[in-house]
């Protein structure tokens, strides 16, 4: 799903019977700041959305990272401690 999908609506009707395929939005490697904690509560926001389902999370299209390529292994070792602790 799309970063601007109604992430509620996706998960009632796609349960667990499918994958539910989250692509949260890549501009968050592109702009000059960089607020993990503002990213770790926006993550865990909505991934409350779809906890009833079948998830797997999938950061793609990402065509710059503002030469800071340590935020993507930053954004990476975020996602795994929000997903170990939900």
């Amino acid at each position: 799903m799309s970063p601007w999908v109604n992430l509620e609506l996706g998960a009632a009707n796609i349960g667990m019977d499918y994958v539910f395929s989250y692509k949260p939005s890549p501009s968050i490697f592109s702009y000059d700041f960089w607020d993990p904690e503002s990213i770790k509560d926006n993550f865990i926001k909505n991934l409350k959305k779809i906890k009833n389902c079948a998830v797997e999370i999938i950061m793609k299209d990402i065509s710059t990272v503002n030469y800071r390529p340590q935020r993507l292994w930053e954004w990476s070792k975020i996602a795994m401690e929000i997903v170990e602790k939900i």
